[in-house]
C-alpha cells in the first residue's frame, strides 16, 4: 500500500491546463483512493475525490481496464477551455461552474452546469443552465435554458462525433430587445420554436416565431410573425410584421460578416 500526498506544479492533461495540483492519494494494486485533490490557476478551481478501481490488475502499478468512481467539480471555469477535455469544438463561451461524476470503465461524465456571460456564435446570450451527458464522443444536453434579463429560452440537444449536432429551442416570452434587435420597442417579445441538426459548417434548422406586443410613442405596433431556414449556408427569411401591414423577406449566406439582401 502507498499513501502519500502530490504536489504538481503547472500541471495539464491533454492539453487542457490545471495549475498547481494538490491532494493525497492512497494507493494499492487494485484501488485507487483520490482524497480532496484540488488543481486551479488563476480564478479557476477544480476538485476531485472518489475511487479508480483496477479490478484486472495482475501486479501491482498495473493500470489496465480502470473503473473510474469520482466526482467532481470545477468553478470559473473558461467553457472554450473545458471543451478540450471532451475534444469536441462547442460554439460558446463564457465562464462554467459544473459538478460531475465520472464513472465506469469507458466513462461516462454526467452532471450539472451554469454558464455566466454566455455567448453563442458571438451572440450574447445572458446565462445558462443546463444537465449533460458525455459517453463515447457523444454529448447530450437536457433542461438547458438560456436567460437574458426577462427571456428564457429553453434548449435539449446532441453533439456528437465530427460536430455533428441535434437540438430543438423554445421560448413563450422572449423580448427582441435581449436577442440584439436594436431600436425595437423594449416591450416588444416573441414565442419561438426551432429545430435543426448538421454539422457546424453546414447546419440545416427552422425557425417559427410570432412577434406580439410592442408599442411606439403609445400607438400599438400590431401583431406579427417570423419564420426563417437554413439550409447549405443560406439563411432564408420570411417576416409579417404590423398586422400584416408590412413584409420582409431576405436572404444571407452564413459567413463572418453575414450580408443581408431583403426585398
Amino acid at each position: 500500500m502507498v499513501n502519500g500526498r502530490l504536489n504538481i506544479t503547472s500541471a495539464a492533461y491533454d492539453n487542457y491546463g490545471l495549475g498547481s495540483v494538490a491532494g493525497e492519494m492512497l494507493y494499492r494494486k487494485n484501488l485507487l483512493l483520490v482524497k480532496n485533490l484540488s488543481a486551479g490557476a488563476g480564478t479557476e478551481r477544480h476538485t476531485a475525490k472518489g475511487l479508480i478501481r483496477f479490478e484486472k490488475a495482475a501486479e501491482i502499478f498495473d493500470f489496465n481496464r480502470p473503473e473510474y468512481d469520482l466526482s467532481v467539480s470545477l468553478r470559473n471555469v473558461y467553457v472554450e477551455e473545458f471543451s478540450k477535455l471532451i475534444n469536441q469544438k462547442v460554439p460558446l463561451k463564457g465562464r462554467l461552474d459544473t459538478d460531475l461524476k465520472v464513472t465506469g470503465t469507458e466513462p461516462e461524465i454526467s452532471g450539472s452546469a451554469s454558464i455566466r456571460g454566455a455567448e453563442i456564435y458571438k451572440f450574447p446570450a445572458g446565462s445558462a443552465s443546463l444537465s449533460f451527458s458525455y459517453y463515447k464522443n457523444r454529448l447530450v444536453i437536457k433542461n438547458a435554458s438560456l436567460r437574458k434579463n426577462d427571456s428564457v429560452i429553453l434548449f435539449e440537444g446532441s453533439l456528437s462525433e465530427k460536430e455533428k449536432f441535434a437540438f430543438h429551442a423554445s421560448g413563450e416570452k422572449v423580448y427582441l430587445t435581449d436577442i440584439g434587435l436594436r431600436g425595437m420597442p423594449s416591450d416588444a417579445a416573441l414565442s419561438i420554436n426551432a429545430e435543426g441538426s448538421g454539422t457546424f459548417d453546414n447546419p440545416a434548422a427552422y425557425f417559427k416565431g410570432r412577434i406580439s406586443g410592442g408599442t411606439f410613442k403609445g400607438k400599438k405596433l400590431g401583431d406579427g410573425s417570423i419564420t426563417a431556414s437554413v439550409k447549405n449556408k443560406e439563411v432564408a427569411l420570411d417576416a409579417v410584421l404590423f398586422d400584416g401591414k408590412a413584409r420582409l423577406q431576405g436572404k444571407a449566406l452564413i459567413n463572418e460578416k453575414l450580408p443581408w439582401s431583403a426585398e
